[in-house]
C-alpha cells in the first residue's frame, strides 16, 4: 500500500491532478468493462465526430469570431458592454506588425482551405469569419515556447477527453445494471416541497408551445458549441491559467459525475412518466430520437445484448450532468459583461429545457449545480497541479478583476 502510494504520488508530481484522474478512471472503467460483461468494442471516435459536427455548424465561424472579438474587446477595456469598444480593439488588432503579415496571411488562409474542404455547410459569413480569425490569430506574437507549450496543452486535453469519455460512458453503461431506478422518491420528495410535481406543470406548459419547444429542443443539443466557445473566449483574453482550469473542470465533473449517478440513481421524467411527455411523440425533435437511442443502448446492456458501446449514450439522471457543466462555463464567463450575459441566458434556457424535454427533475440541477461547485473547488485549490510540469501555461498577459 505504502508503495501505491508513492506512485500515485510521483504520478501526481509529474504528470498532474487531471491526467492522474484520467488514467485511474480508465483503468478502472477497463476492469469494470471485462468483468462485467459488457462489449469489447467502443465508439472512441465518436467524441471527435461530435466536436466536428460542432465546428461545421453553419455560422459557428461567425460566432467563433463574435465570441472571440468579445474576448479581446474585454481584455483591452475590461467592460465589453459597448459596441464601439468591439471596433476599437478590432482597428488595434488590424495594425499588423510587418513582420507578421506573411504569417497572418498563410493561417487565414490555411484555415480557410480546412475549413472549406470539411465544412461544406459554410457560407459566404462563415469563410470571410475564417479568414478573419486565421489572420487575428496569425499576427499574434508568441515566443516559440509559448507556442510549444500552447499546442501542448491542446494534445493534453484530447488525450484526456478522450480517456474521460470512455470512463464516463462505461459507468454509465454499467448503473441500471448493478442500480435500481429511485424516480419514485425523487418524486414524492419534490410534491412534498412544491406540492405538486413541477415537471409535469412545464410539460403541460409547454406542449401547448410548439414554437418555444422547438427553440429548448435545440438549444439543449448545443452543449459542445457552448464548450468551445468558452474555450475560444478564453483563448481570446490570453488566460491560459484560466483556460488550464477549464477545461480541468469539465474533465473533473466527467469524473465525479460517472460517481454521483450511482449515489441516487434515477431514470428521469420521460422514462419514469412518460404519459406526460407523449407530445413529444407527436413532434419532429431531435429529443424524441435521442431518447428512443439511450432506451434502446441502456435495455441491450442490461440484457446482455450489446454489442458495442456508445459513447454517452445511456440512460443517467441525478445528477444532472449537462447543467453542472454548464455552470462551469458560466463561471469561465464572468471576464466580460456580454459573455456572461450571452452565457448565463443560454445556461437558463438549457436549465428549462432538460425538464421540458423530460431529461431531468429539478433536483438534478441543483445536484448539478452542487456538483459543478465541487469540481470548480478541487480544480481552484489544485491550478498549480492540473497539468504536467511541463505544460505549465504561460499567463504573461494583465489579470483581468473577477
Amino acid at each position: 500500500m505504502a508503495l501505491l502510494r508513492r506512485v500515485i504520488r510521483k504520478a501526481y508530481d509529474h504528470i498532474g491532478l487531471v491526467a492522474l484522474l484520467s488514467i485511474l478512471m480508465a483503468g478502472a472503467a477497463a476492469v469494470a468493462q471485462h468483468e462485467s460483461g459488457l462489449p469489447g468494442g467502443y465508439t472512441w471516435l465518436r467524441p471527435w465526430y461530435i466536436l466536428f459536427l460542432v465546428v461545421c455548424n453553419r455560422h459557428f465561424p461567425l460566432i467563433a469570431l463574435v465570441t472571440l472579438l468579445i474576448a479581446w474587446n474585454a481584455r483591452r477595456t475590461r467592460s465589453g458592454t459597448r459596441f464601439r469598444d468591439l471596433i476599437q480593439a478590432l482597428n488595434q488588432h488590424v495594425d499588423i506588425p510587418p513582420g507578421r503579415v506573411i504569417t497572418a496571411a498563410a493561417t487565414a488562409v490555411l484555415l480557410l482551405a480546412i475549413g472549406s474542404l470539411l465544412c461544406p455547410d459554410h457560407d459566404l459569413l462563415d469563410r470571410i469569419s475564417l479568414l478573419t480569425i486565421g489572420g487575428f490569430l496569425g499576427a499574434q506574437r508568441a515566443s516559440r515556447r509559448q507556442s510549444l507549450v500552447f499546442f501542448g496543452n491542446l494534445v493534453f486535453a484530447v488525450l484526456v477527453f478522450m480517456l474521460v469519455s470512455y470512463g464516463f460512458t462505461v459507468f454509465k453503461a454499467l448503473l441500471f445494471r448493478v442500480e435500481v431506478p429511485h424516480d419514485a422518491q425523487i418524486m414524492a420528495f419534490e410534491h412534498r416541497i412544491f406540492g405538486v410535481y413541477p415537471h409535469r406543470l412545464v410539460a403541460n406548459w409547454i406542449r401547448l408551445h410548439k414554437a418555444i419547444l422547438m427553440v429548448l429542443d435545440q438549444t439543449y443539443y448545443r452543449l459542445f458549441d457552448h464548450m468551445i466557445l468558452v474555450s475560444l473566449f478564453l483563448i481570446g483574453l490570453k488566460m491560459p491559467e484560466q483556460r488550464t482550469e477549464f477545461l480541468s473542470a469539465l474533465a473533473v465533473c466527467y469524473i465525479l459525475g460517472a460517481g454521483a449517478y450511482y449515489i441516487y440513481p434515477a431514470l428521469g421524467p420521460g422514462y419514469a412518466d412518460p404519459h406526460t411527455y407523449q407530445y413529444l411523440n407527436k413532434m419532429t425533435v431531435m429529443t424524441k430520437f435521442f431518447r428512443a437511442r439511450l432506451w434502446w443502448n441502456t435495455r441491450n446492456v442490461a440484457l446482455g445484448h450489446a454489442t458495442v458501446l456508445h459513447t454517452y449514450d445511456y440512460i443517467a439522471c441525478m445528477p444532472s450532468l449537462h447543467l453542472a457543466h454548464e455552470f462551469v462555463m458560466l463561471y469561465y464567463s464572468r471576464f466580460s459583461r456580454i459573455a456572461l450575459f450571452l452565457s448565463a441566458l443560454f445556461t437558463a434556457i438549457t436549465g428549462y429545457a432538460v425538464i421540458a424535454l423530460g431529461w431531468h427533475y429539478p433536483t438534478d440541477i441543483v445536484a448539478g449545480f452542487l456538483l459543478a461547485m465541487l469540481a470548480l473547488g478541487i480544480c481552484h485549490i489544485q491550478r498549480e497541479h492540473l497539468f504536467p510540469r511541463v505544460l505549465a501555461p504561460m499567463d504573461v498577459s494583465p489579470k483581468l478583476p473577477d
